[in-house]
């Protein structure tokens, strides 16, 4: 038997809960992962302080629709405000980075909302 074979060991079960501590760089990885899938309660908490992330008149019509792979998605009523969010975008990604980690948003991608008008139906 070779000395690597010696030393093997299963890998852990990520389902089972950890029975001693685990090192802070290891939880913070996985909350990093976590956010590439999209994690509902971080996306629960930028909608939520949404409003003084990027003020009144800004939330009034951009609103945080998903997240997925660090790309946050917005819904604006009017093709003005995609080009405003194009200047602010680097300033929100920090106060979004305050907010919830560093590095957790890597951009912001505008969607234009389209209501529905009577005449439409």
């Amino acid at each position: 038997m070779n000395n690597d074979e010696s030393n093997w060991r299963p890998l852990p079960d990520p389902h089972r809960e950890p029975t001693e501590a685990e090192p802070v760089e290891k939880s913070v990885r996985r909350w990093a992962r976590s956010l590439v899938l999209g994690d509902p309660n971080v996306l629960k908490t930028i909608t939520q302080q949404w409003n003084s992330i990027v003020g009144q008149s800004v939330a009034d019509h951009v609103q945080p629709a998903s997240l997925r792979d660090r790309v946050l998605s917005v819904t604006v009523d009017d093709q003005a405000w995609i080009t405003q969010l194009r200047y602010m975008e680097h300033e929100i990604i920090q106060r979004l980075d305050a907010l919830i980690g560093e590095n957790a948003i890597s951009e912001i991608r505008p969607l234009r909302h389209r209501e529905s008008h009577s005449e439409d139906l």
